[in-house]
């Protein structure tokens, strides 16, 4: 969907967490996976890494080898994937500033209101239906873990800074998302 401008690594980076934009914003839909991968030219006098981190459960592990150093012997000379042990621990973050009106991830599931709140909030089903209940702030941390079974169920976040989350109900065949702004 969408790439970064090239980046050359320098030894001031080692160890360091990189932030490299994309070229241009691009809108998310909820419920919706993505994936990141990272890229690297390989020179024959250079070497080139990215430091692996974690096991790689929750990740699709895959290697876009783009300019056939591995020698893809299906098809010599052309760019393959492969499937590698471990990957680069990669996360993209997103700017919530830049949502211009709730409606942009609007669900059609479930409700919540008043959005704005001050930090106690209902969710409102459409029809009794048992969820898992996770809200999430901004950079992912789960501040609420609960279950709701009925049509409306209150949160209270007033204890919690200010800013936006991430209401997520999960059943055994779907999740759904919904933002809540506490001011």
């Amino acid at each position: 969907l969408d790439q970064s401008d090239d980046y050359t690594i320098t030894s001031a980076d080692l160890g360091a967490w990189l932030n490299i934009d994309f070229l241009s914003p691009f809108p998310l839909i909820a419920g919706t996976g993505y994936r990141i991968a990272i890229g690297a030219y390989m020179h024959p006098t250079d070497s080139v890494g990215v430091d692996m981190s974690g096991t790689g459960d929750y990740s699709s592990q895959g290697l876009f080898d783009k300019d056939d150093h591995y020698q893809n012997t299906t098809n010599p000379g052309q760019p393959t994937w492969y499937t590698i042990a471990d990957i680069p621990m990669l996360r993209m973050n997103f700017d919530p500033g830049s949502t211009t009106a709730l409606s942009d991830v609007k669900q059609t599931v479930f409700n919540t209101f008043p959005n704005p709140t001050n930090g106690i909030f209902t969710i409102e089903l459409e029809s009794n239906a048992k969820y898992d209940v996770t809200v999430n702030n901004v950079i992912g941390q789960t501040v609420i873990s609960t279950t709701t079974n009925g049509m409306n169920t209150t949160i209270d976040l007033s204890s919690f800074d200010k800013g936006v989350y991430t209401v997520e109900l999960r059943n055994n065949y779907a999740t759904y998302t919904e933002k809540v702004i506490v001011e």
